[in-house]
């Protein structure tokens, strides 16, 4: 039987809002939510009703830190946001924004899930450990609890994209590759996609322990099938001629240099390509489209989780490399490049 997400902010979220509201002056906030925290709206908005300001909740799909609704906060003239669910991913100057992170309040799934967790790592004394960011309340319990089975866990230091110790996002796993010389395994906390990113950038084992679905297990199996998919999506761009390289307005996916350096490489090698600026990424969108293949410098994660959504290859900039014999393909798995060029120093 699973938990759900505590159905109520804590006192100290409500009090750091209301003190961010007053210390910013604001006078109208927009609240935005993704699936599945969509409940914490209400409670947001109870706080907000408790103060001046007025508010209006964003209806649009939010897929990730990276998708902050600063366009319809400016839309509407709010100058605030309440971000529910993902932490700080960016620097955003035009709109005040409030990270409400929406994090467990009870242990008890995360405990439940430790005793099959524990007993698929055995006989691995070192383990790189990260969590999705509404468990990292408990952290430090996590590491207590493998250190009292002979486990010692090692966590990574914020950077970059993250704003906390220990925390891992779907496409930047920094932290986490520095200490891949100083661990046996990974473990990730949360749910099998973040997981899953993991174990297609490190040839390390990687574990998957999901305190919703009570669900462990190894995740390298699932990316070495991921990979032979991307493979095959590369082999098939290879015969491609007029490519379409995606640029997102999204503020965290708008790569403008990753876009342009790919549309350049690509004429450079005698291929046809345009940027295509948009803010949702959709086989509906980019159909009517006459391009034998894409190029995806919006979320990385669109290439590997809904490849099959389309029917023309979607690459990553990394595979672009490959499938222009830039780089070979046994190079790209051994240095773990899937997400590379969108992370700070590139490939």
């Amino acid at each position: 039987m699973t938990k759900p997400i505590a159905r109520r902010l804590r006192e100290s979220d409500e009090e750091e809002l209301l003190q961010w509201i007053s210390t910013n002056r604001l006078r109208k906030v927009l609240i935005q939510a993704p699936l599945g925290l969509k409940h914490l709206i209400s409670e947001v908005k109870a706080v907000l009703e408790r103060s001046s300001v007025d508010y209006v909740v964003s209806a649009s799909n939010c897929w990730g830190g990276c998708d902050v609704a600063v366009g319809e906060a400016l839309r509407v003239r709010a100058d605030g946001i309440v971000h529910i669910g993902h932490a700080p991913f960016m620097r955003i100057d035009s709109v005040k924004v409030f990270y409400l992170e929406g994090r467990y309040l009870d242990p008890e799934p995360l405990l439940n899930v430790l005793g099959p967790t524990i007993e698929q790592l055995s006989g691995h004394s070192r383990v790189g450990l990260g969590m999705s960011v509404q468990w990292l309340n408990f952290l430090d319990l996590v590491i207590s609890k493998l250190n009292d089975h002979g486990i010692e866990a090692v966590t990574g230091e914020a950077e970059g994209r993250l704003a906390h110790r220990g925390q891992v996002i779907g496409c930047d796993y920094t932290p986490l590759m520095k200490l891949k010389g100083a661990v046996d395994v990974y473990l990730c906390i949360g749910s099998l996609f973040h997981s899953l990113g993991l174990a297609m950038t490190s040839s390390k084992p990687t574990l998957s322990a999901d305190p919703h679905t009570c669900k462990v297990l190894w995740a390298n199996e699932l990316a070495d099938r991921m990979y032979r998919q991307r493979y095959a999506n590369i082999e098939r761009f290879k015969s491609a001629r007029k490519i379409g390289v995606i640029l997102s307005t999204k503020p965290g996916q708008y790569l403008p240099g990753l876009a342009k350096r790919i549309t350049s490489l690509l004429k450079d090698r005698g291929y046809e390509a345009d940027e295509l600026v948009t803010d949702e990424v959709n086989e509906y969108l980019l159909m009517d489209q006459r391009y034998d293949a894409y190029v995806n410098s919006a979320c990385p994660r669109l290439s590997v989780e809904d490849q099959s959504k389309f029917t023309k290859p979607l690459l990553l900039p990394s595979e672009v490399l490959v499938a222009l014999n830039i780089i070979s393909w046994s190079e790209f798995l051994e240095r773990g490049l899937l997400f590379r060029m969108y992370v700070p120093g590139g490939v």
